[in-house]
């Protein structure tokens, strides 16, 4: 059985995504006063919502790492323009 994403990972998760709460409760379906609660070891979330909200950060970092490798790469003009 898979672990359970874990309130520290929420939160580091989530700054390395660059996402707001805001934005993760959208792309995730889950109000971002729970996530909030959750991510302070308040409030808990249910096995579905914490696989929605792993399964939009994955997808955001992933996003966000093609971004800083086309910028490393010098990459960044020709795929803003392509």
């Amino acid at each position: 059985m898979p672990v359970a994403l874990t309130p520290a990972q929420l939160i580091e998760m989530k700054e390395v995504s660059g996402l707001t709460y805001l934005q993760l409760q959208k792309a995730a379906g889950v109000s971002r006063a729970q996530m909030c609660e959750y991510a302070r070891g308040v409030g808990k979330l249910r096995p579905d919502q914490l696989a929605a909200i792993e399964k939009a950060l994955h997808k955001a970092m992933r996003a966000h790492s093609e971004k800083i490798a086309r910028l490393v790469t010098g990459n960044a003009a020709v795929a803003m323009v392509g």
